[in-house]
């Protein structure tokens, strides 16, 4: 006797559900392992804030802010020859921070800061702020 298609699908279907069932009542470990391709890291926006606090005899101090993919290695650099890859500290998912404190001594500009993200495998990173950082003078 011939079975109509309907009827063998749902046996397959009902041999499925039993498998499936039957894994649901055991203990079952899936282990998997491949390779997971990343692209390059990407920086969605860089900010700096300048704080001078030299009349209190305190510093000018940069804050720099990151915002990119998060867990990774974030650092900043002031060019030319300020500071080079200064870490920076992910304070939450995809956000950097990090400060560099300034030289009583060392004034002028114009500066740029830019910011670096790495990851492990597929590399590093780096955009620059657009706008130039300026230390102005300062006589105590």
């Amino acid at each position: 006797m011939k079975q109509s298609a309907p009827f063998g699908r749902f046996i397959i279907g009902l041999a499925g559900c039993c498998w499936l069932a039957a894994c649901a009542s055991t203990q079952s470990v899936l282990e998997l392992h491949g390779t997971i391709m990343y692209d390059r890291p990407e920086i969605k926006s860089l900010s700096y804030a300048l704080t001078d606090s030299r009349e209190q005899g305190g510093a000018a101090v940069v804050k720099v802010a990151l915002m990119g993919d998060p867990g990774l290695s974030a650092s900043f650099d002031i060019t030319p020859g300020i500071v080079d890859r200064k870490p920076m500290k992910e304070t939450s998912a995809g956000h950097y921070e990090g400060e560099f404190p300034f030289p009583i001594d060392l004034v002028g500009g114009p500066y740029t800061v830019m910011g670096r993200l790495r990851h492990e495998a597929a590399g590093e990173i780096t955009r620059p702020d657009p706008n130039p950082l300026t230390i102005p003078l300062f006589s105590p």
